[in-house]
């Protein structure tokens, strides 16, 4: 309950500022860890904002694993 992580986009597009206290970071990190060591190729993703009440302002942190085929 006291993780917080949310992310801003910057006016050119170009730059994602995330931002979270430590508990919130360090699910991110797992989260990213653990979509990296899945073999899965179905498209599976994890919403983080579903699963875990992380934010307050409603924003929807999505993380997918894509693999591209090799040449």
């Amino acid at each position: 309950p006291e993780a917080h992580l949310s992310f801003t986009t910057h006016a050119d597009g170009n730059e994602l500022e995330l931002t979270g206290n430590r508990a919130g970071l360090l699910l991110l990190a797992k989260a990213a860890l653990g979509m990296a060591e899945t073999l899965r190729g179905d498209g599976f993703h994890i919403h983080l904002d579903d699963l875990y009440s992380i934010n307050s302002e409603g924003k929807s942190i999505l993380i997918r694993k894509e693999e591209r085929p090799k040449p």
